[in-house]
């Protein structure tokens, strides 16, 4: 750390580093609330304007920079989701009419974020002792969050209350799966090695239990909950969700630690310490290589609803976009908190990717063709080659989005 400058309010520092980074802290918090990357060497001047909202900085590699410290008039739009966790864990959902996110707290509790104004609504939900994961009920801003403890509650996010609480397994619990009509869920244990079914809304346990035998990290439903798929650090294994009988295996090198469905079912994204690959639903073979790229193990991995962007968070805390169909990366990874467990989440409509960090900051980034377009652009100044044009928004038509001067 080199460079000290404040904001007029005094409320905020930055600082830079050697290598070109730059960090804003919160003072009164004594934390760090985000890192902006953009300099190739060392920072060695700030200025900050007067309303606090801009930073220019200087640096040794012949560029001086602005930065939009206020976040309305960038790609990613930082905002406060919660007090973090104490687990150095981040957990977050999104309901499926995308106007709301839930992110896993310090504590026991859920704080629930408008995705709209990215604002903290009402009271936190009190669900759990150290959440192991939360998925919202389809059609509905209902909430399933489960514990280290083996509880699992269901809560109301409009409401703020929680209505049922039940102990699920012997232990902690992973994200529940759940099916796409709302009525299904299945849950894990670590200990227990037991898959659980449940109907909601009442928690009720259905039938027996689907014994494992393994180490299961994930389990999920198929969009029509007749497939449970449970990742072991193994394999994939695929079971009837009616019978309990297991229907098949799929590999992949390095085991299996996340397992999650496409939105249309199609494709199911599996991931390991290694990366991620997509596979097909209908055949289980693999229709994209492994995408590789985060400096650590993947922690979250989610498919767009069009089946066209699959959305990879690591450890490293970086988010990175894959385009499907020609199996390239969407850009290079967005920034955020080095070093803090990040989840990576997609808007229903496709339009921007959530961020959500265990230190309890958060991002939105607008990731819409056009506005990547227009940003690619601005910085380089100049109408985008075609060659350009491939690498930032590859599988797409070649539809310059500026124009020269």
């Amino acid at each position: 750390m080199q460079l000290i400058a404040f904001t007029p309010d005094s409320r905020t520092v930055v600082t830079g580093d050697f290598e070109g980074g730059i960090t804003t802290w919160d003072v009164r918090k004594a934390e760090a609330f985000e890192t902006l990357v953009g300099h190739g060497r060392e920072v060695r001047s700030f200025a900050v304007s007067g309303d606090g909202v801009t930073l220019y900085s200087a640096s040794l590699d012949r560029r001086v920079l602005a930065w939009d410290l206020g976040g309305a008039r960038r790609l990613g739009r930082p905002f406060r989701a919660g007090v973090g966790t104490t687990a150095h864990t981040a957990r977050c959902a999104m309901s499926d009419d995308g106007r709301l996110i839930a992110f896993g707290q310090a504590g026991e509790t859920v704080s629930i974020v408008d995705a709209g104004t990215l604002r903290r609504r009402g009271r936190e939900l009190p669900v759990g002792e150290w959440i192991g994961g939360m998925v919202f009920v389809p059609g509905s801003h209902l909430i399933v969050a489960s514990d280290a403890n083996g509880f699992m509650s269901l809560a109301d996010a409009d409401s703020g209350r929680v209505l049922r609480r039940t102990h699920a397994h012997d232990g902690p619990i992973s994200t529940p799966g759940i099916s796409a009509d709302g009525r299904l869920l299945v849950t894990v244990g670590g200990q227990d090695r037991e898959v659980r079914f449940w109907s909601l809304p009442d928690l009720h346990q259905l039938g027996a239990p689907l014994m494992i035998e393994g180490f299961p990290s994930d389990v999920q439903l198929s969009r029509d909950g007749r497939l449970v798929a449970v990742a072991l650090f193994t394999r994939l294994e695929l079971s009837d969700a009616r019978t309990r009988r297991r229907v098949r295996s799929v590999d992949l090198e390095g085991g299996v630690d996340t397992a999650r469905f496409s939105p249309s079912g199609r494709l199911i994204a599996l991931s390991n310490s290694s990366g991620a690959r997509v596979f097909s639903t209908a055949d289980w073979t693999p229709v994209t290589r492994v995408f590789s790229g985060h400096a650590g193990p993947i922690s979250w991995d989610a498919i767009s609803r069009d089946d066209r962007t699959l959305i990879t968070s690591g450890l490293d805390g970086t988010v990175r976009l894959w385009d499907i169909a020609s199996e390239q990366a969407v850009g290079a990874p967005l920034p955020g908190l080095p070093g803090h467990q990040v989840i990576g989440l997609l808007t229903p409509d496709g339009s921007a990717a959530i961020a959500g960090y265990d230190t309890g900051q958060a991002y939105r980034w607008d990731i819409r063709a056009a506005t990547l377009a227009r940003q690619a652009c601005r910085v380089a100044s100049r109408t985008l080659t075609g060659v350009e044009w491939d690498e930032f928004l590859p599988g797409r038509d070649y539809e310059p989005a500026c124009t020269d001067g």
